[in-house]
């Protein structure tokens, strides 16, 4: 022993020509975990790797099983997860405390819808809302039939014989169709 001492604790040291500084692994993790520069790097890192989707179904998995495990494994821990649901559930902080029409659940629709329609172009959308409600056709029909319309409209364009105002909305929907192609 060189009689290098942890500087945040009474810990000795052993020694490692890789030590950069002079915290035991324990003060350094807490050192670090203080620290909101790294916070943020770690932040940054993370989301950079649930970019990608194998990565994070992966992770996702391997959490969802961890917390299953640890319900299934430590009755303390089932207990304080199930107080935390009945408490938030009694204060009236959950579902109920929006009801149907507030700002809240009004944002959560329009995003929820945005979502599920983010396939189609902005210009197209008009007609997939129109098949789907007016005429009844199923979700997948709907799609392919857009899509359909889509690819005949960029035939046309093509030939020559569209309007101007569609030549435009057809423009911008291949654009936006080959930007969510170059996003995957």
């Amino acid at each position: 022993m060189t009689g290098l001492t942890c500087s945040d604790c009474p810990k000795a040291l052993a020694p490692n020509p890789r030590r950069k500084g002079s915290r035991c692994r324990p003060c350094l993790a807490r050192h670090n975990a203080r620290s909101p520069a790294k916070q943020e790097k770690c932040r940054e890192k993370m989301k950079l790797r649930l970019a990608d989707p194998v990565f994070a179904a992966v992770h996702r998995e391997r959490t969802s099983e961890g917390r299953r495990r640890k319900l299934r494994e430590d009755p303390a821990f089932a207990a304080a997860c199930r107080d935390t649901g009945q408490r938030l559930g009694r204060s009236g902080l959950g579902h109920d405390a929006r009801p149907a029409g507030s700002e809240s659940r009004l944002e959560a629709g329009r995003k929820r819808r945005e979502t599920l329609i983010a396939w189609c172009p902005p210009s197209y959308r008009s007609l997939y809302r129109e098949l789907k409600a007016k005429q009844g056709v199923r979700s997948a029909d709907a799609r392919a039939m857009v899509l359909a319309q889509i690819a005949e409209d960029q035939n046309r364009l093509q030939r020559q014989v569209l309007p101007q105002a569609e030549f435009v909305r057809v423009r911008e929907a291949a654009r936006y169709l080959a930007a969510r192609e170059q996003g995957r």
